[in-house]
């Protein structure tokens, strides 16, 4: 009997110790498992440029931490009426208008910051967009009837920002015999940033004038929403509104603010390949989480019309 008992005592002692060694291994485990999670959200914040398709899809599928803390982020740093779901069904919405309305055959120009989010989404989701950073064109006055640089110049050197642009928008495919209608987007409040970029980008001489067409995102965002191609509430096309005439969106994207009268002069020791691939490599915290942000509740509404 007693060396029964011993026995059991052993037996109990060495399954209970086998046990609390599984269960030191497994908190090892799920240790390293977090700090390899924390490892890649770090990895994927402080990455230069916009998200990719492939990225935020591996990030759904493998990577729940970093979608939980860019929450976080954006939650910290919400600043929008605009909640992430309404901008998730803009981005669908507008991306299926274009497609029906151009025979999926265009490239989004997107103009500025106020746009970019939306567009960088509408990119996820499968749009072709090449983003130009430059706002206050409106402040060039009217150039409609005439050449610029004869009206402006002792303009030169805000010409030479344009030109810089207008190079970047070459390497990114603008005048490609594929590049379809090019699609001019911004935020418009008169329209004249539209109207000036699109005289700029006809006076390069190699896109036919009647391919290219001015997009306002304000008007188009309440188009879609009225034509019912996704459910967007009066209510959130006034948020996105108030959002778009604050700037509330310009500050959420991956995209630098330069205007046209300054904002390059810090790049004046550059030449056009180094300032491109600023533009390119340029990503801040907030841009890159709201646009995994919106690029998951886009293919999570994607994903539901599909089922």
């Amino acid at each position: 009997m007693k060396i029964n008992l011993i026995k059991n005592y052993y037996q109990n002692k060495q399954h209970l110790a086998a046990n609390f060694n599984h269960s030191i291994s497994m908190r090892g485990i799920l240790k390293r498992k977090v700090k390899d999670e924390e490892t890649y959200y770090k990895d994927f914040i402080s990455k230069s440029g916009k998200t990719t398709t492939q990225e935020c899809m591996d990030i759904i599928n493998n990577h729940p931490y970093t979608i939980n803390q860019c929450h976080i982020t954006c939650d910290k740093e919400r600043e929008l009426y605009t909640d992430p779901t309404t901008l998730a069904k803009i981005a669908i919405g507008l991306k299926e208008y274009y497609d029906k309305l151009y025979d999926r055959n265009y490239t989004l120009v997107s103009i500025g910051t106020s746009p970019a989010l939306i567009a960088e989404v509408m990119q996820n989701i499968g749009a072709r967009v090449i983003f130009l950073p430059i706002s206050d064109l409106r402040n060039m006055g009217d150039i409609n009837h005439h050449p610029m640089r004869n009206i402006y110049p002792t303009y030169a050197s805000r010409f030479e920002n344009i030109d810089a642009l207008m190079k970047y928008a070459t390497k990114k495919g603008i005048a490609k015999k594929d590049a379809g209608k090019i699609l001019i987007l911004d935020y418009t409040n008169t329209g004249t940033s539209l109207d000036i970029m699109k005289k700029i980008i006809e006076e390069r001489g190699d896109i036919p004038k009647e391919n290219i067409v001015k997009r306002s995102l304000e008007n188009d965002a309440k188009k879609v929403g009225e034509m019912g191609i996704v459910n967007i509430t009066p209510a959130s096309i006034r948020a996105l509104q108030t959002d778009l005439a604050n700037s509330n969106l310009s500050s959420l994207c991956n995209i630098p603010h330069f205007n046209y009268l300054e904002g390059f002069s810090n790049f004046r020791h550059y030449s056009n390949n180094e300032i491109m691939k600023k533009i390119d490599e340029y990503s801040t915290i907030s841009g890159r989480s709201w646009a995994l942000w919106v690029t998951c509740e886009a293919m999570r509404l994607l994903k539901l019309r599909q089922e």
